[in-house]
């Protein structure tokens, strides 16, 4: 630390060393706001060199905006009143504001008032402060102001009477959905996009705000009908060009608007008519905006696994051709033969590292492979054309014995559609590649479905799939060499 060699203030003779070594300022003023007393630390947070200070007055480094407070406060010192500790931000000889915390003492030299102050950098604690504060009028997720700040708006806009003012609300279609299927990672990118528009077509006074988990609102003072119905054009195009790109999202938003054009209309009818014209148009394009959805996820799926569609489209083929030969006709062969290609879809959420890992697969990643088939579940749910086989999807994966998932049926309570296709969907994996093992001959895998006949599968269902592999590929099985 450097010296020090200007005059201890009266009081603290004896303590030269310790405020040489403060972090803290430490420095008196007379009655005028000459400095007296600097210590090492002014000269460091200031830039200046004591010489400088020492010929200087505080109010040199007061900024402009607490010049007038620290006059009103110098004064009060001056006259012996107590203060707490207050805020003040000096500007330094590299003209960056530093913040500043002053603790000030009154005392006499030679008969004459003077200030001991103690001034503390506070910058970390401000910066704090100053996030905390956005984190409480901000959705930390979007970037968009939250609702307790939309709701305080409102309230403060209501009392201007501001003519006209348009509000426009926005809803996300199939949050959940996208949330329970490709994760909560891809529904926070939407979140995100979402934040990106609003805010992009923003101005000064505009209100764009986060209201709900998957609901959007914009209050634009000013505006008039034709330049809200103008800005919800433009979002619209913005959305429309982010569906164009082909990165496995589908931005799906319900939006409806109101202006208001008198005073005489409260902002709180405003807002309740704007939220109605939103779930007029969500329920207008409800169907069309999950039909979209997903086809992208479908269209996703495709992308990340070749294989997974081949696999599919060999799965139908066998699933008619095995269904026809054991008499399954009419509306369950068509049930059969989309379940064939739709059973995996689930499998969009689940992760790549588990999906295309090169090698078997822990206890944890099987529980996350596993739970495709909940994940389609809700996907068929969602959708007009595979409601009707949601059921099917969910359980493709049980077992004859009941040891099988996810609700362990055994026996004929595991529907009839799902004991066929695990036939199918299991020899179809074993005479095929996969990531962690090279494929059987059909004699193998025909062995392996034996050995599974009455675990996995149902005993008369592997003897009839057999014969259909007999009867359509040509195969001459041996049954003693295999059994």
């Amino acid at each position: 630390m450097m010296k020090n060699n200007n005059p201890v203030p009266r009081g603290m003779t004896g303590f030269q060393n310790l405020l040489n070594q403060l972090p803290d300022m430490v420095f008196t003023v007379d009655a005028g706001g000459n400095f007296g007393y600097v210590n090492p630390a002014c000269i460091f947070v200031t830039g200046y060199s004591e010489k400088e200070l020492l010929h200087m007055n505080i109010f040199d480094l007061i900024s402009t905006d607490y010049q007038e407070i620290f006059q009103h406060k110098l004064a009060s010192h001056l006259a012996g009143e107590h203060s707490a500790p207050y805020e003040i931000t000096i500007i330094g000889r590299n003209g960056e504001n530093v913040n500043l915390e002053f603790n000030v003492t009154r005392t006499e030299t030679a008969g004459s008032p003077e200030l001991i102050i103690i001034a503390r950098d506070i910058k970390e604690r401000i910066s704090v402060r100053n996030k905390l504060h956005y984190l409480s009028e901000h959705d930390a997720l979007s970037g968009l102001f939250n609702r307790a700040y939309f709701e305080q708006e409102i309230n403060r806009l209501e009392l201007e009477e501001i003519v006209p003012l348009g509000i426009i609300m926005f809803d996300v279609n199939g949050l959940k959905l996208i949330n329970d299927t490709m994760g909560h990672a891809q529904g926070d990118r939407i979140i995100r996009i979402m934040g990106s528009i609003l805010q992009e077509i923003s101005v000064p006074g505009f209100v764009a705000a986060r209201i709900g988990g998957d609901e959007f609102a914009v209050i634009m003072p000013g505006m008039d009908e034709i330049k809200v119905s103008t800005t919800k054009t433009r979002i619209q195009n913005m959305i429309n060009k982010i569906n164009t790109n082909d990165d496995g999202i589908y931005l799906s938003v319900a939006i409806g608007s109101f202006t208001r054009s008198s005073i005489e209309q409260p902002l709180e009818m405003v807002l309740r008519n704007a939220d109605n014209a939103m779930y007029r148009a969500k329920l207008f394009e409800q169907m069309s905006a999950r039909h979209n959805i997903l086809r992208t996820l479908e269209s996703t799926l495709s992308v990340r696994d070749h294989m997974t569609e081949e696999h599919a489209e060999r799965m139908r083929e066998m699933a008619i051709g095995f269904g026809r030969l054991i008499d399954v006709r009419g509306d369950d062969l068509e049930i059969l033969a989309l379940l064939a290609v739709t059973h995996d879809i689930g499998k969009i959420g689940v992760p790549d590292e588990v999906l295309f890992k090169n090698g078997p697969l822990n206890d944890y990643e099987w529980e996350i492979m596993r739970s495709h088939s909940e994940i389609g579940y809700r996907i068929a749910l969602e959708s007009k054309v595979l409601a009707s086989i949601a059921d099917y999807i969910l359980h493709h994966h049980e077992h004859w014995d009941g040891k099988g998932y996810p609700y362990q049926l055994k026996g004929n309570d595991i529907p009839l559609v799902c004991r066929i296709l695990s036939i199918i969907d299991a020899y179809d994996a074993m005479i095929n590649n996969r990531p962690y093992r090279s494929a059987l001959s059909p004699a193998e895998a025909i062995k392996e479905l034996l050995n599974d006949r009455g675990r996995k599968f149902q005993p008369v269902l592997v003897d009839k799939f057999i014969m259909y592999l007999e009867l359509t590929q040509g195969l001459e099985i041996d049954r003693s060499k295999i059994m």
